[in-house]
Order: structure tokens, then sequence, then C-alpha cells
């Protein structure tokens, strides 16, 4: 069976508080939540480990980046500012999507196998000597090369992101309109289609796109 896995590291978690961690682990987990809930508690699986990392296991591999960029973005709109005059700190994590065959659908992820799981947590481990933060591995080397390139683009542009801006894609993950996210963080129309060009989600919206095109015509 094709699946998705997804391996994820939080960057420089050694400088971060235990109460900071504490955070991103209750957030992780009401996202969690969320995601079984839009995709199904049999389709999408997730599970945390050594306190700073997680992995999941996507069914539906079409939607497996649409995952992986909702987890980034909600972990990005963290705020870890300690009071009003000290500076914000964005929290990120490195990404690393396997797809291939698993052995078979688990109850949890303790049961599960298979290459998609190889293919995650070899390249997670190859990212951290390349200094990337967005990576995906599958059989196919011309799909892995062009999405390489595609995802070097998409960590300059993030590198960018203020915590507002990445609080703007995760709701536009969500199809969320400007108004609905306006009337969610309280500010304007306007300031949302600011923020919305600001981050890049033309592009984003466009790699997603690709990504799902690409995986339905040469995995499938």
């Amino acid at each position: 069976m094709l699946a998705a896995v997804l391996t994820t590291d939080i960057i420089d978690s050694t400088k971060l508080t235990s109460r900071a961690l504490s955070q991103v682990r209750e957030l992780l987990k009401k996202e969690f939540d969320f995601l079984q809930y839009t995709y199904g508690k049999k389709r999408v699986f997730f599970e945390i480990y050594r306190g700073d990392s997680f992995q999941g296991l996507v069914l539906d591999v079409e939607k497996a980046l649409e995952v992986a960029f909702l987890l980034k973005s909600a972990v990005n709109k963290i705020n870890l500012k300690k009071n009003k005059t000290s500076r914000s700190r964005m929290v990120d994590f490195r990404m690393a999507l396997g797809i291939g065959n698993i052995d078979k659908v688990p109850e949890n992820l303790k049961e599960a196998g298979g290459e998609a799981f190889l293919f995650s947590g070899r390249s997670l481990d190859a990212m951290k000597q390349k200094q990337q933060k967005t990576s995906l591995k599958t059989e196919n080397e011309d799909l892995n090369h062009e999405f390489e390139v595609h995802f070097k683009f998409f960590d300059l542009m993030t590198e960018r992101w203020s915590i507002a801006a990445a609080e703007t894609i995760y709701y536009l993950l969500q199809d969320m309109t400007e108004t609905q996210i306006a009337e969610k963080i309280g500010i304007s129309q306007a300031a949302v289609n600011s923020r919305k060009k600001a981050s890049g989600w033309e592009a984003v919206s466009k790699l997603l796109q690709r990504y799902e095109e690409v995986i339905s015509k040469k995995l499938r």
C-alpha cells in the first residue's frame, strides 16, 4: 500500500526552554486531533517522540504535503515572546516526507513499517548535514530532484515569514476566506490580504497543486 510518512525534528530545540517545548507539544497534539477529525482517524496517525520530534503516517498520499505545511505553519505561528518588550521568536522544524509502500494499515505507528518509513527517516538524517528544512524522497529520482529545487525556494521563502504570515498561511490552508480569517484573528480584510501576499501564498498554493498532480501521475 502506498503511503506518506512525515518525520520531523525541531531546529535548535536545545535552545528552547522546557516551557516552550511543552507549548509546542500541546499545540501539536491539538493539530493531530484536528487532522484526524479532518481526514479520518484511520487515515492519519501521529506520534511525538524524544520530546522534540514527531512522526506521522498519511494514507491519503496526495494530501500529505498539505498536512506537512499545515503543521509547519501551526508551529511557526507560536509566539514565544516572554513579554511585550522582548523580541518574538519563531519555532521551526525540519520536515522529511517519504512516499513508498508500507506493510499494512496499522493501528498505531509502533506497528507500522515499510519503505516510506525508511525514505523519511534517512532523509531527515541527511538534511541535518545539508542545512535543508524540507525534503521529499520517493523511488522516482526525477520527482525527487524536481522537489529538491521546489523546496529550496520554499525554504528561502519561509525563512522570511513572520509569525503573522505563518498564522495567515495556517488558516488559508484550511480553505478559509480572507473575510473569515479577518474575523478569526481580529484584523481587517485588507490586512489579511497584505499578509497573504507577503507570505507568498500564491507560490505555496501552486506548489501544493504541483505536488498533487505529480504524485497522482507518477506514483499512483
